[in-house]
């Protein structure tokens, strides 16, 4: 958006972010935070702290003011190369398209980061935040039922994870892609060796170790492709915002196959 600059938050802003947030707070249910911030307290939680990984905030050019703010966090709960991320706008705030804007610019800070994904840990009644990370791509990961609240009110949290698609396909991942007949797993050793094995369903048990060709069409979208030692020809067309392959296979033995499946990362 035009009428938006992003840019990274500094010491100097945690004034005006705390009573941004704070109002966000009192309002309620929109955030599992329950206790006001001071200026301090923010800074050290989300600009300047040990746990933080990049901290960005919306300005109105127009106005100078802060429409709202998105962080990535270290969280000792998640794998090391998974962010966890809060994004509050200001309340009242008349300015759309805050959150998208914000995270894209996140999105970039995390790939350059060489993060595997990000994850949003959401209450289950803040139906705003679920609309929003459902936009920008998260999909459901787990549930962490009947968290209680400062006065007992038991709510669930709902984490989502949005994968970077890049470092989905960096050397040492391991991916399951499943379709409706079986499901491959793919260890990439190197950039250009991966080792394949169909561990359910139809050839259960084949196994190889393959040199693959892996070319990036957009930030998000990757063929790769590779010949078995049978003869058979792969090529997956894969789409990792979406985590979904479309695939089509030349048998050694004829013939020409078309296949749409799911890809999972596998956690480490």
């Amino acid at each position: 958006m035009t009428d938006l600059e992003v840019r990274p938050a500094r010491p100097e802003d945690a004034r005006e972010l705390a009573e941004l947030l704070n109002q966000v707070i009192a309002l309620g249910g929109t955030t599992a935070l329950e206790e006001l911030l001071s200026p301090q307290a923010l800074a050290d939680a989300y600009i300047t702290g040990p746990a933080v990984i990049s901290c960005f905030v919306a300005v109105d050019r127009a106005t100078g003011r802060i429409e709202g703010f998105q962080v990535l966090g270290r969280d000792r709960s998640l794998p090391d190369d998974v962010a966890d991320i809060g994004t509050f706008a200001r309340v009242g705030g008349t300015r759309r398209g805050v959150g998208s804007a914000l995270f894209a610019v996140t999105c970039a800070e995390a790939r350059r980061q060489g993060l595997r994904a990000i994850n949003a840990t959401i209450r289950a009644d803040n139906s705003g935040g679920l609309t929003f990370y459902a936009r920008m791509g998260f999909v459901d990961h787990s549930v962490s039922p009947g968290v209680p609240l400062k006065d007992g009110t038991p709510i669930d949290r709902v984490s989502r994870r949005y994968l970077l698609a890049r470092a989905m396909l960096r050397p040492g991942r391991t991916l399951h892609v499943v379709f409706d007949a079986f499901t491959v797993r793919l260890e990439l050793h190197t950039a250009d060796r991966l080792r394949l094995e169909v561990i359910a369903g139809e050839n259960k048990g084949f196994s190889d170790d393959v040199a693959y060709d892996l070319k990036w069409l957009r930030p998000d979208v990757a063929v790769m492709s590779w010949q078995e030692r049978i003869g058979s020809t792969i090529t997956h067309v894969m789409d990792l915002a979406a985590a979904s392959t479309y695939t089509t296979v030349t048998p050694a033995k004829g013939g020409f196959l078309r296949l749409e499946g799911r890809i999972d990362v596998v956690e480490a």
